[in-house]
């Protein structure tokens, strides 16, 4: 596989990521469906008060999300360290793209019940625009794109928002 092609399929992988990522996030590591059901469980099976149930739940999904996001950033901080220290990025580099992402973490947070409510379609489009905003973002910085976004982590799996747009 090529370069650019590589680059689109992180690319695309990435910008759904950020934006798909806030809902699965903030699910927690059961579906809706699925947490609402085991608190009801819960509830009935141990006769205990609905509400703390749902705190419970609340508090550990908020505390989880909190861990993995600090974990994120740490391997986020550790793999720009390493780019700087082989010279492929600056150190004023480094600290644009750790703004950046902090910048779409609360972006995706403030939108998550925007995306909820759109098509699949209105999606798509979305996405396709704020991959563009992200690659003029980093080419006006003079960054690759792939240092904003994956790492090359294998992540992507298919065919990206061309792929899927276009069914190729």
């Amino acid at each position: 596989m090529n370069k650019k092609a590589k680059m689109v399929i992180v690319t695309a992988f990435a910008a759904g990521a950020l934006v798909m990522g806030a809902t699965s996030t903030q699910a927690g590591w059961f579906g809706a469906d699925n947490q609402t059901g085991l608190i009801d469980k819960l509830v009935s099976v141990f006769k205990l008060n609905k509400t703390d149930v749902e705190k419970v739940f609340t508090d550990y999904r908020a505390e989880n999300q909190k861990t993995r996001q600090a974990e994120m950033l740490m391997k986020i901080t550790e793999k720009l360290s390493a780019l700087v220290k082989d010279g492929k990025i600056t150190e004023a580099q480094k600290n644009l793209i750790l703004n950046k992402h902090k910048q779409l973490q609360t972006q995706r947070q403030a939108d998550v019940e925007k995306w909820q409510s759109m098509t699949p379609a209105e999606r798509m489009t979305e996405m396709a625009k704020r991959q563009t905003e992200l690659e003029a973002w980093a080419k006006q910085n003079n960054i690759d794109i792939s240092y904003v976004l994956g790492f090359g982590n294998g992540y992507g799996r298919g065919r990206g928002i061309t792929g899927i747009v276009t069914g190729k």
